[in-house]
């Protein structure tokens, strides 16, 4: 994945954004906190964007699937059985 072709947005936890995990994990990608998917701006073209809420703010995936479709969608549940997170990507359209 060239992480030149992608934003990262995360909704719900915005302290993750800026957080050394995050940007060990995403390295070289732009990620942007958001309060709303609304606030999502459309990718430019030739651009992708990876997408991740934790709650309480997991329905906003839906928003950003809705108006964004043909994305892969993906949930982490902890061994516990308690949903964490989920993340939804859309890759660059060419």
């Amino acid at each position: 994945v060239n992480p030149e072709s992608y934003t990262g947005y995360i909704i719900g936890d915005t302290n993750l954004a800026g957080s050394g995990p995050t940007r060990y994990l995403a390295y070289g990608v732009k990620v942007v906190a958001l309060e709303t998917a609304d606030k999502m701006p459309s990718p430019q073209p030739g651009q992708g964007f990876v997408v991740v809420a934790t709650p309480p703010k997991l329905s906003e995936i839906d928003k950003v699937s809705e108006r964004y479709p043909g994305g892969q969608r993906y949930g982490y549940t902890s061994p516990q059985g308690q949903l964490m997170y989920v993340r939804y990507r859309l890759d660059p359209v060419r």
